[in-house]
């Protein structure tokens, strides 16, 4: 700790065994006084004394027996490590998957060059996915379509079984999406959390999943015989792999506006639309703590200041100051222009001003093709309305506004703590407690959601928050309770995903009756229960939602959907 180092005296050395230094040792000075391992300092004659970010690094080893003939502040690393808390690798050597810095042998090369061109085939089939999943449903709107190419009505072929599984799989998914966010947002504030403040491992392997973020499965890997890895190459690629992913979106459907019908266009831009906002959704903690995590660095007493995030870079450096400015221009495309969009978007979506607004649009379009085919009228308000509908939803009408509210707050307890782990380096855990504290009473006062079960889970995920916060107060930073709690939270939280799911299959169940395995019922939207307006409709102020036949045909369709499944 460095306020506890800052009162260093060499009589008192006993009291000061807490933070790193050896002193079972005979007539020692402040230049031959050895670290306990995982520990660091400047030189012999600095009296800062910091906690290595990976211990490992820091294990001196056999030079804490020739003190005198090593240069600092290599003294106090390991073998073939060198820099700021040993960070970097000497000439010739490359940091391993071991942690251990070693040479590049034409076995490791060899290594290196399959785990670095798997990752790109991993990234490269992970960014087309939603591409497909985008030719997909143009091509089952295209079934669907019974105007042929004459005007005749054409009979919509049958889909197989796994069509059919693929389609329940995603009714099912558009019923309980929100249940999925709330869990996802657990999980990338916790990992954020532990992976920044508490420097724990765990945390950059994690992100990898749940933020989508391909740099961190780079560095975990570690291939460095092939590719020299570090924060700013990191930056790069996770602020242009989103970029990629949309752009594959837009192509493909780009094609199926030339290719297809409009009414076949409408449809499959609703699913680009609902596409792109769970993009943003995923990557917008991630990213936006990463950006600003170009502004965090710590200093030391002979001057330096070395990037928080990789102490292996210097904060001074040009490149470092070019980076800045990169990372200032992504901090307004993704920081501030996500958040801005889900907001005028759940505007767009809940507001009769909107409502007006596309429906004047519409009807300003060309006569010729209104009257060609009547179907095509308010196709561009309804497909924006079905791609953002999930921002809406699942809140009571006043609350339109809380998935913004909610990205908010993970952009706060995520990229907002790597300021304020700047500014207050001492008092970032339990400004985390009081932060998530304050956010679970808010949610009580509030109750947004017009599900129970929703609402159960959101509360619970930031109960598991505040007990791993309040874990990381009283325990130890070098300690593997924190871990602990995390997995153990972690298992909770996927556990109560489970049972929410669940109750709302039981709910489901009983509103439906017996699943009739012919599907007889399907032709006229199913029973009264089916029909049913939810609460969202029934509270709402005229079209401030979804309409009541569009809610009838949605909720009929999730129903049946979830008593399948």
């Amino acid at each position: 700790d460095d306020s506890e180092a800052s009162g260093f005296r060499c009589d008192a050395c006993n009291s000061l065994t807490s933070v790193g230094l050896g002193c079972n040792l005979a007539n020692v000075s402040l230049a031959t006084l050895p670290l306990r391992s995982g520990f660091w300092r400047t030189g012999p004659h600095s009296r800062d004394i910091r906690r290595c970010p990976e211990p490992a690094f820091c294990t001196p080893g056999p030079k804490l027996a020739r003190t005198a003939q090593v240069a600092a502040p290599d003294l106090y690393c390991a073998p073939n490590h060198t820099g700021t808390y040993c960070s970097k690798c000497t000439e010739g050597t490359t940091l391993r998957p071991s942690l251990n810095c070693e040479p590049c042998t034409p076995a490791t090369e060899k290594r290196d060059r399959g785990v670095f061109g798997s990752l790109i085939a991993a990234s490269v089939v992970i960014a087309a996915l939603p591409s497909l999943a985008l030719w997909r449903v143009a091509r089952r709107a295209r079934r669907k379509d019974n105007s042929g190419p004459d005007g005749r009505a054409k009979a919509p072929s049958s889909p197989g079984k796994l069509s059919k599984m693929l389609d329940n799989f995603a009714v099912y998914f558009l019923h309980t999406g929100v249940k999925v966010r709330i869990v996802f947002g657990f999980f990338q504030v916790a990992i954020s959390f532990l992976s920044r403040v508490e420097g724990a491992s765990t945390g950059s392997n994690l992100g990898a999943i749940f933020d989508l973020d391909p740099s961190a499965a780079i560095a975990s890997f570690r291939a460095e015989c092939v590719f020299r890895f570090d924060f700013n190459s990191a930056l790069i690629i996770y602020t242009l792999y989103p970029i990629v992913i949309v752009a594959l979106l837009g192509a493909c459907l780009l094609f199926v506006r030339c290719t297809y019908s409009s009414q076949v266009f409408q449809q499959t831009k609703s699913f680009f639309v609902w596409c792109v906002y769970q993009l943003c959704f995923l990557v917008y903690p991630g990213v936006s703590a990463k950006l600003f995590g170009s502004f965090s660095f710590e200093a030391f007493d002979d001057n330096r200041r070395v990037l928080r995030s990789d102490p292996s870079l210097d904060y001074e450096h040009p490149e470092s100051r070019a980076m800045r400015k990169y990372a200032v221009f992504f901090i307004v495309v993704y920081t501030v222009g996500i958040l801005a969009l889900f907001f005028f978007s759940a505007f767009a979506f809940a507001s009769p001003w909107a409502l007006k607004t596309f429906r004047r649009a519409d009807r300003a379009r060309s006569e010729h093709e209104q009257a060609s085919n009547p179907a095509l009228a308010d196709t561009a308000h309804a497909s924006f309305r079905r791609g953002v509908a999930f921002l809406c939803r699942p809140y009571l009408p006043m609350f339109y506004w809380f998935e913004t509210y909610e990205l908010a707050r993970k952009l706060y307890l995520t990229a907002g703590f790597v300021l304020i782990q700047q500014a207050w380096p001492e008092h970032t855990r339990i400004i985390f407690l009081t932060s998530v504290a304050l956010f679970l009473v808010a949610l009580n006062k509030c109750r947004p959601y017009v599900s129970p079960t929703n609402y159960l889970l959101a509360e619970a995920q930031l109960w598991m928050l505040l007990i791993i916060a309040f874990v990381s107060n009283v325990a130890p930073a070098d300690s593997h309770v924190n871990q602990v709690t995390f997995v153990a939270m972690a298992t909770a939280s996927v556990l109560s995903l489970a049972i929410a799911m669940w109750a709302d299959l039981r709910v489901a169940a009983r509103s439906t009756g017996p699943a009739d395995p012919h599907g007889a019922g399907d032709s006229h939207g199913g029973t009264e229960a089916q029909q049913e307006v939810p609460r969202d409709s029934q509270e709402g102020v005229g079209e401030t939602c979804w309409t009541q036949e569009q809610d009838r045909d949605l909720d009929a369709q999730s129903t049946r959907g979830m008593a399948r499944t």
